[in-house]
């Protein structure tokens, strides 16, 4: 298929030149994740997905700004291949993971307490998806008050 096509051409570019490619590279991992999902393929999405977030939690650990919205977006999808599979324990103790090592990294950390709320919805978790909604716009307001140039 062409996405792993596209997997196959930004994994040989990354190899090349990681600094340049590595992001592309999880994006093509995302992508062909979802596809994959889709079709009923769940073992081998979740291998892309999950590869997907190895990538992203390393980009974000260097430059969380950049990253963490690409990681939670990637987190978002595994957190649903994971529960699609049976697994929502492992999707909770990598968010969980996520929030422990990037929480007090505003302004992306809120990014991850609303992917995290979003899949506490699907696991039919309301109260709890509503305090990760309530951390993320607290998160939003303190980068907005810190770094608002209007303040």
């Amino acid at each position: 298929t062409a996405a792993t096509e596209a997997v196959t051409i930004r994994r040989q570019l990354a190899e090349a030149n990681p600094a340049a490619y590595l992001p592309d590279l999880a994006t093509s991992l995302n992508n062909l994740g979802s596809r994959l999902s889709g079709a009923g393929q769940r073992e081998e999405a979740l291998a892309a997905a999950t590869e997907a977030v190895t990538i992203r939690r390393q980009l974000a650990e260097a430059s969380p700004a950049a990253y963490l919205p690409d990681l939670a977006m990637s987190l978002n999808n595994l957190g649903s291949q994971l529960s699609g599979a049976g697994r929502p324990g492992d999707a909770e103790r990598l968010f969980g993971e996520i929030l422990g090592s990037f929480a007090d990294r505003p302004p992306g950390a809120g990014q991850v307490f609303l992917a995290r709320g979003r899949w506490l919805l699907t696991e039919d978790r309301i109260g709890e998806a509503l305090t990760d909604r309530s951390e993320e716009r607290r998160v939003g307001k303190e980068c907005r008050s810190r770094w608002s140039p209007y303040h």
